[in-house]
């Protein structure tokens, strides 16, 4: 009786160690994170620009201003892939920067103001439809540069003030059923216009 008690007690625990073993699930690995590449921090640092960071790490908002920058520069940009802030207000980038912007896949929010782009350089945004802010005020687009804007229904807030956009025009924005804010102040579009704006209800 004695040997068949001990012969048990290792017969369980050989079992408990066996047990143990198939419970061992191997560990994932955690996901890559993305890294902005510093070299790119560095050059637009030398051009002025204001950076800011989220959580992580990551650049998350870039403000420049004046004539320091340029179409080149913004080659930078693809550098840093959570970019979602974007300000390049007061400056003379051109349609010829803006095929810079399609891998910026992160991008919320664009400020374009009071620079050269035209209704060529809005083609080179088609790409980005996470955009919830743009800023097109004193630009040089037309009726025409409306019509790239219609796949980015996720815009919320649009400016097209003091542009040479019209009533004609409007037809194109009436598939962005998320807009809570058009600012059309300083422009040729009437009461007529605002006919098309009618599905707008936000």
């Amino acid at each position: 009786m004695k040997r068949l008690s001990i012969l048990l007690l290792l017969f369980m625990a050989v079992g408990c160690g066996e047990n143990q073993q198939v419970q061992k699930q191997p560990t994932e690995a955690s996901p890559q994170k993305q890294q902005d590449d510093p070299d790119a921090i560095h050059a637009l640092e030398q051009l002025g620009a204001t950076l800011d960071y989220d959580f992580s790490g990551n650049v998350q908002t870039i403000m420049v201003h004046g004539n320091n920058i340029t179409d080149t520069d913004l080659a930078y940009l693809k550098g840093l892939p959570k970019l979602e802030h974007l300000w390049l207000s007061n400056t003379q980038i051109t349609d010829a920067g803006l095929p810079h912007l399609k891998g910026l896949a992160s991008l919320e929010e664009l400020y374009l103001y009071n620079t050269k782009i035209t209704d060529d350089g809005l083609a080179h945004l088609q790409g980005c439809v996470g955009l919830k802010v743009l800023k097109l005020e004193r630009t040089m687009i037309t009726d025409r540069g409306l019509r790239q804007l219609k796949e980015m229904t996720q815009l919320q807030d649009l400016s097209i003030a003091q542009t040479k956009v019209t009533n004609t025009g409007l037809v194109h924005l009436t598939g962005l059923t998320n807009l809570k804010r058009l600012d059309l102040s300083d422009t040729e579009i009437s009461d007529a216009g605002l006919e098309h704006l009618q599905t707008l209800t936000n």
